[in-house]
C-alpha cells in the first residue's frame, strides 16, 4: 500500500516505517510538549497533527530541493532532510501551542461553571 502527497511524492508503508524509525520518538517527544487547554490538546491528537506536519515536510522537502527523481529511502537519512523535518515539526508544535494557550483563558472548568 502506498499513498501520494499532492500527487507528486509517493510514500509506501516501508517508507513511512523508515520515517517513523528515524523521527517517531521526536514526534512523541514534541506531542508531549504541546500545552494549552486539555480539551484541545490531547496527546493522540497532537501525534496525529505532527504526523500531518511530517507528511507536509516530506512534500515540502521534495518541492524545495526539486528531487522528485530520488527515492525516499535515500533522502530520509540525509542531514538536510533531518533539519528540514525537525524545523517543520517544532514549528507545528509552536503554532498549535500558541492557539491552545489563547483559548486557555476562556476555558472554564466544569466545577466553576456550576457554582
Amino acid at each position: 500500500m502506498s499513498f501520494s502527497i499532492a500527487s507528486m511524492v509517493e510514500i509506501t508503508n516501508e517508507d513511512w516505517e523508515l520515517y517513523e524509525n528515524r523521527f517517531g520518538s521526536l514526534i512523541n517527544f514534541i506531542a508531549h510538549r504541546i500545552t494549552g487547554d486539555p480539551s484541545n490538546c490531547c496527546i493522540e491528537d497532537n501525534v496525529q497533527d505532527l504526523n500531518m506536519a511530517a507528511l507536509a515536510s516530506i512534500e515540502g522537502y521534495y518541492a524545495k530541493n526539486k528531487c522528485y527523481d530520488k527515492p525516499f529511502s535515500e533522502i530520509v537519512d540525509t542531514r538536510l532532510f533531518a533539519s528540514y523535518t525537525k524545523t517543520c515539526l517544532w514549528n507545528r508544535k509552536n503554532n498549535k501551542g500558541v492557539k491552545a494557550s489563547r483559548h486557555k483563558e476562556t476555558f472554564v472548568p466544569v466545577e466553576e461553571y456550576y457554582e
